[in-house]
């Protein structure tokens, strides 16, 4: 058996074990059942207690608004240009690695892959640019989507 304090629409804010917390138990917590607890745990933010029925029910989170959808999908542009422009800077590192060891023969050949990187870079940085501006002139929902869409798919040539 456990026990759980809610805000007022139902939420979990504290559970507590008598096992753990022994007879420091607050008086406003309701008493719920292991299965309960366990709900709460694998659905967090998804499940909510009824107080008339007194039993954990499912809670569908409205959808974002489009000013927050907007900014989801800004968020997941920038952590993908993080994450490509990260996968070329092994090349520069390599490279400056080179001059450091005063390793000719390795420079040379990483230079022709720095040329390269720098291409691919160019590439990346104008695809960002477009992405950022028509999620910011985006109108719906629906154009929201297909960047995400297309955020998640892009591979740099």
């Amino acid at each position: 058996m456990k026990y759980a304090i809610f805000d007022e629409n139902g939420f979990p804010k504290a559970f507590y074990d008598k096992a753990i917390h022994g007879n420091n138990i607050p008086k406003e917590a309701v008493e719920i059942t292991d299965e309960q607890w366990l709900e709460f745990i694998n659905n967090q933010g998804r499940r909510r207690w009824d107080f008339e029925k007194k039993e954990v029910v499912e809670y569908v989170p409205p959808p974002p608004s489009l000013e927050e959808l907007r900014a989801i999908v800004d968020n997941e542009r920038k952590r993908k240009i993080a994450n490509l422009l990260s996968q070329t800077d092994y090349v520069i590192i390599k490279l400056q690695e080179a001059k450091v060891l005063d390793d000719e023969a390795k420079y040379q050949e990483l230079l022709e892959q720095y040329n390269s990187v720098l291409e691919q870079r160019k590439q990346i940085r104008a695809w960002n640019d477009d992405v950022k501006k028509r999620i910011q002139e985006a109108t719906t929902r629906e154009e929201l989507e297909k960047i995400r869409q297309e955020i998640t798919s892009y591979e740099p040539a």
